[in-house]
């Protein structure tokens, strides 16, 4: 709950990049709060030998297995598209960079977090027009 919390207090440096900053940070939250409410059944089952809390304890942590391994293949068949997204965002930032305070706010910190230059090189440089001679 708390990568959650910090992810959502924390996006809005990220703004640029609007689509990988938005719901990550929501859904950290909420699988957060689940496994809350699961551990929750899983001790007071235990605790008071409840059959019935025990085996929703079961159901639940069955469909986090399958929701993880269901998430796991969704993300390896998506990992071109989202690099290609992320290349794109930062192409279209750097552009952007110097005409708007934002975005050059963004690109400074992703570089100096990173320690990168550009989106795949320093060439990547030459779509903004303060650096294009």
């Amino acid at each position: 709950m708390s990568a959650g919390a910090w992810a959502q207090l924390e996006k809005s440096r990220y703004d640029t990049f609007n689509s990988f900053t938005n719901d990550p940070a929501l859904i950290l939250l909420l699988i957060g709060v689940i496994m809350f409410i699961m551990s929750a059944f899983g001790c007071v089952g235990s605790l008071r030998e409840n059959i019935c809390l025990l085996k929703t304890f079961c159901l639940m942590t069955a469909a986090v297995f399958v929701g993880e391994l269901t998430a796991g293949s969704f993300t390896i068949s998506l990992s071109n598209r989202l690099e290609e997204e992320l290349v794109e965002d930062l192409y279209n930032a750097i552009q952007l960079y110097g005409a708007e305070k934002k975005f050059t706010d963004d690109i400074d910190y992703v570089q100096k977090r990173f320690e990168c230059c550009g989106a795949k090189s320093y060439d990547d440089w030459q779509l903004n027009k303060l650096y294009n001679w």
